[in-house]
């Protein structure tokens, strides 16, 4: 997984890794494309929310549920990170 510092570096094939063994990671899932519907998958708002928190480590960014709801398709999620000018978490 990435680190707070790399993930400033990563282009958009690094996000979309990350965010494919992020959902791997909730699921307990072996695969996962693309072109999946996070819950078309199986998700429910519980995995939402432990989908979010993994990001927000790996990225350092407080991550709204819209990240998730406004584009459910792990590429949409990984380009709406990407595209997501959010400050750095508060948490630390």
């Amino acid at each position: 997984m990435a680190t707070n510092d790399s993930f400033h570096t990563m282009d958009q094939s690094g996000i979309e890794a990350l965010v494919v063994d992020s959902v791997k990671s909730v699921l307990n899932r072996n695969s996962v494309e693309l072109s999946d519907d996070f819950y078309d998958l199986g998700a429910d708002s519980l995995d939402t929310v432990a989908l979010l928190d993994i990001l927000a480590k790996e990225t350092g960014r407080f991550l709204t549920v819209d990240v998730i709801f406004g584009s459910r398709s792990i590429s949409d999620i990984a380009l709406n990170i990407a595209s997501t000018n959010i400050g750095k978490s508060q948490a630390g």
